[in-house]
């Protein structure tokens, strides 16, 4: 399912900016890619950046959200009803890190698609990823490439070394990358290696480096990058290869990718008030200037139940130059506890999460109902109720595009609970409670 997703939405194709891609890594760990890269897909730049990179954009997003056990995914056929088509299976460790993500497919007969496994150390750092997928001319999953990091004394990480196997189980190819930190483990450049087997031992040579340069907020604003170009034997640096800009609000605006004579293209951004991108515009150089190669505006549509929860959301998306426009449209059931457990994507596939921590939606023992007032709000929203848990209890008022406006977490024992909502806009809000068991929600009005 997201495989199809990704191909019918254009915004996959581009670079993202970092509000997309925040659960990837922090602080220039393994685990913490320290900013988005963002680079124009062109086999320019694969001969750059090592084939392994890919497998760090992995699916961190179940990290940030309560664990999902097992992701189901069926196609609506017509005059044929639901067909199930794959399903994913998740395993984590202590840290809430994923150490297991297996696909099955269904083919006649169920086989394992691929499997994405990875081990940690005790401070959750990243040792091993090994990646396993499934070619056309076999029914199940075969070693495919393996990458091994190795930390440095400093926590943060010193070398990955990925090997990629055929399917015999040789080994086809090998790279190495060496990493640099500052003293705040940020990643401050990267060198890049090309292995040859030597008997039982890889030899290395370098062949590309990245060093970035960042702002006073921390955002990455430029890559220089350097390669050995295979036919002229010669190296070659490229200084402000890739530029980023931000807005006041650290949302990226743009990136301009360089070669070694000028500028050859730039992505622009422009947001929503809620975050959202509202526009992607691309720019190509040519002999007479930059010149438009595509533009597209992006619109949603937010959709909530009486007790705030999200039941709809439609994503339109519209090509400014050739005036053709296309929508996304999602629907969520069972929603009881301010999580999806079902999500119809587009009416024709259906997706079902599974998760080993929330609500049970269809146990209604498990709802409460505190005491909120007063609604309509001015200065405050005061929440009674005897079951609070200390430590886990979390309150939070949300705007009608779902964003966080106000949020308290208890952490002393108490049965009430006050928002102040007297900095907050006049409007219709959802209040949220939960406790990790529970939850609550109710619509919310602030008047002035």
């Amino acid at each position: 399912m997201w495989e199809e997703r990704e191909k019918m939405n254009f915004f996959s194709l581009l670079p993202h900016p970092p509000k997309q891609l925040r659960f990837r890594i922090l602080n220039g760990r393994v685990r913490d890619f320290d900013k988005p890269r963002t680079h124009p897909k062109t086999l320019f730049y694969m001969k750059r950046i090592p084939f392994f990179s890919f497998l760090l954009l992995l699916p961190f997003w179940a990290m940030a959200q309560p664990k999902v056990k097992r992701l189901t995914n069926e196609r609506l056929e017509p005059g044929s009803g639901w067909i199930l088509i794959s399903y994913n299976d998740y395993a984590y460790n202590k840290h809430g890190q994923e150490t297991s993500n297996i696909r099955y497919n269904f083919d006649g007969g169920w086989y394992k698609a691929g499997a994405h496994l990875r081990e940690y150390d005790e401070q959750g750092n990243l040792l091993k990823a090994t990646q396993y997928y499934k070619r056309q001319t076999a029914n199940d999953a075969y070693l495919y490439s393996e990458t091994v990091y190795e930390i440095g004394q400093d926590g943060c990480t010193a070398t990955e070394l990925q090997r990629i196997f055929m399917e015999n189980g040789e080994m086809d190819a090998a790279n190495k990358s060496i990493y640099y930190s500052g003293a705040d483990c940020r990643r401050d450049s990267v060198v890049g290696m090309r292995c040859d087997s030597m008997g039982n031992s890889l030899v290395c040579s370098e062949w590309y480096y990245v060093s970035y340069e960042f702002d006073a907020n921390g955002n990455n604003t430029v890559e220089n990058q350097g390669f050995w170009d295979i036919f002229s034997q010669n190296y070659y640096r490229l200084d402000s290869a890739v530029v980023y800009q931000y807005n006041p609000a650290r949302q990226l605006t743009s990136v301009t990718y360089s070669d070694a004579d000028r500028p050859y293209s730039v992505v622009q951004y422009t947001y929503h008030p809620d975050g959202q991108i509202a526009t992607t515009s691309i720019y190509n150089a040519s002999d007479t200037g930059w010149e438009l190669f595509r533009s597209d505006s992006v619109g949603y549509e937010y959709m909530y139940d009486d007790q705030g929860f999200l039941v709809r959301k439609n994503t339109n998306y519209y090509d400014l130059i050739s005036t053709l426009s296309y929508g996304q449209e999602s629907i969520y059931l069972n929603y009881c506890d301010g999580l999806p457990h079902v999500e119809l994507w587009n009416s024709n596939i259906r997706t079902t999460f599974e998760y080993t921590e929330g609500v049970d939606c269809q146990n209604p023992n498990l709802l409460f109902a505190p005491t909120v007032s007063p609604n309509p709000a001015d200065d405050y929203i005061r929440i009674d109720y005897t079951g609070l848990e200390r430590g886990k209890t979390y309150a939070s008022l949300h705007n009608a595009h779902g964003a966080e406006v106000v949020g308290y977490k208890v952490w002393y024992r108490t049965d009430t609970i006050e928002l102040d909502v007297s900095q907050v806009a006049k409007g219709i809000y959802f209040l949220r409670i939960a406790d990790g068991k529970k939850m609550f929600g109710r619509k919310i009005v602030v008047m002035r």
